[in-house]
């Protein structure tokens, strides 16, 4: 980094324009969703309780069985979501519900005093409660069935099959109750099978819902990349990108999480062969949405090749994801104006995920990447800006997860790293060494009063992935230098907590994990964790 200001401030002394740069520090991320991705199919198995010689004039009910209700890529797939032979029981409110197929054309949802209501019907979790109007069968409906095309359809406003919120033009509450649903139709002595496509994605059947925070280091694994490590390389081969991209979209997969938060995220830059890596990862994982947040952004740098950049901050979700903000971090103020000017432009990224609404309750995605190398109290500034929008998204009754590079070791811990990080040629912790630089940026803790305890705030006064008993133990490492196995003689794949997750719900007891084995990967680890939600 220090090369590349001193050839830049050469260049502008000769009056030299030596590339056009853009610092979005006002602009709003940019949306993404997936583009190859397979369809939604819901299946409903559904028995005839009472019926007439007619062909579909009856009373039919959920099949009280395992697999009745499920959601897959494809029809009759449950390989996203299928109800248990538990849900039977738990939800038996719905499993009574009755569909009454009139011999006169007449259609009626018969739901008793209470049915299975969601979140998106104004309850505060998934539980049995009243019918909800319009879907409580007060209003007329009508059904016709065609054999040629094999379809049912159900005509009235409220009148439906399997499940209310879904239907052909999606998933409710993001589209309006339409007046007619048509559902493809197979019959087989007293059962019935109906499918109904809904759109892309998958849809929130309530519970539990898995959140990974993970710097993928723009894909470059331990690539001994120069701004960074002790490397000198800058530009990795197109192969070994796609490469390390697809083992992390593996990985993704593997965990298979709801909401990812991603730090050091590359869209367009000459170091990684300008491949978009947030199309790239919602294309080939279980993700469907995305939004992303520029950090550093350069039509041309020229510094050993660098070339054209764009890296940054991306949210990616299986749930359609709105109203997402870009929200500018302070920058250094230990650096000189030109250094300062053409210097990483941090920032949270926040994002709404109506899907996962809990009643009045909105559920908010946040992401971070707090300042790594600044002296000063940049990184308190950083910490209380993240603290005051939690803060604000807590005390309007909303919930958020959040999580991201806090580049922070916990409270207690070791603060300086400087001798462990050293590259050949460094001179740290020595009469010799100049004052200004007798600590290695990036590799000490204590800059400044109060910065070993400058998570405090975070732990006291939310729910932690990994909790205060563990978070010093070196299972819970979650980075060490990507350098640090750049030969055999060194073994440091981790040595230090500086990824974290935090909720102002509450994390599944026990489901805080660090994915130690993908150290391969990247100079930082992922970390996952479960909110409950939902009441489960």
């Amino acid at each position: 980094m220090k090369k590349f200001l001193s050839i830049l401030g050469v260049l502008l002394i000769l009056g030299c324009e030596p590339f056009v740069t853009e610092f979005p520090d006002t602009s709003n991320p940019v949306p993404y969703e997936a583009t190859s991705k397979s369809k939604v199919f819901w299946t409903f198995k559904l028995v005839e309780v009472s019926g007439t010689d007619s062909l579909l004039s009856g009373t039919w009910k959920m099949a009280p069985e395992a697999g009745a209700l499920a959601v897959g890529p494809e029809p009759n797939n449950g390989d996203w979501w299928s109800n248990s032979e538990e849900d039977v029981t738990t939800r038996a409110c719905y499993f009574d519900d009755e569909y009454v197929f009139g011999a006169d054309g007449s259609f009626q949802n018969v739901l008793g005093t209470e049915t299975w209501l969601e979140a998106w019907q104004g309850v505060s979790e998934d539980q049995c409660g009243a019918p909800v109007a319009p879907h409580d069968g007060s209003n007329a409906a009508t059904w016709d069935y065609n054999a040629g095309t094999g379809t049912v359809t159900l005509n009235g406003v409220g009148a439906y099959l399997g499940l209310p919120k879904e239907n052909n033009e999606g998933q409710l509450p993001d589209v309006d109750v339409p007046e007619t649903i048509t559902y493809n139709i197979t019959l087989s002595g007293n059962t019935m099978t109906l499918v109904i496509e809904t759109g892309t994605g998958v849809s929130y059947m309530g519970g539990n819902i898995k959140v990974v925070t993970w710097n993928i280091r723009f894909g470059i694994a331990r690539f001994p990349f120069f701004g960074d490590s002790c490397g000198d390389d800058v530009i990795l081969d197109d192969a070994t990108i796609e490469e390390n991209m697809a083992a992390i979209a593996d990985s993704l997969n593997a965990m298979d999480a709801d909401i990812v938060l991603l730090q050091e995220v590359d869209v367009s830059s000459k170091r990684t062969g300008y491949m978009d890596q947030v199309k790239y990862l919602l294309d080939n994982t279980n993700l469907n949405y995305g939004c992303y947040a520029s950090m550093w952004k350069a039509d041309f740098i020229p510094s050993d090749g660098i070339g054209r950049i764009d890296a940054g901050n991306a949210i990616l979700s299986k749930y359609e994801l709105t109203d997402a903000e870009r929200i500018q971090l302070r920058l250094r103020t230990d650096q000189d104006g030109l250094t300062q000017y053409f210097y990483l432009r941090r920032n949270i990224v926040k994002a709404k995920i109506p899907a996962l609404a809990q009643g009045e309750k909105d559920l908010f995605a946040v992401n971070i990447h707090a300042t790594a190398f600044a002296t000063d109290d940049t990184k308190q500034q950083h910490i209380n800006k993240y603290v005051e929008v939690l803060g604000d998204i807590d005390a309007n009754g909303d919930i958020f997860v959040t999580g991201g590079d806090l580049n922070s070791v916990p409270p207690s811990s070791v603060t300086d790293f400087c001798l462990s990080d050293m590259c050949d040629g460094d001179d740290y912790h020595t009469d010799q060494a100049e004052e200004e630089e007798y600590h290695k940026e990036g590799s000490y803790f204590d800059n400044f009063d109060g910065e070993p305890d400058i998570l405090v705030p975070l732990y006291d006064t939310y729910d932690v992935a990994i909790d205060t008993a563990s978070y010093n133990l070196p299972e819970h490492f979650t980075h060490a230098p990507s350098t640090s196995m750049i030969d055999d003689t060194t073994a440091t794949m981790y040595d230090r907590k500086l990824d974290y997750l935090f909720t102002n719900g509450t994390w599944d007891s026990g489901s805080g994990r660090t994915h130690q084995a993908a150290w391969e990967l990247s100079d930082h680890l992922p970390v996952s964790a479960v909110v409950n939600l939902g009441g489960e």
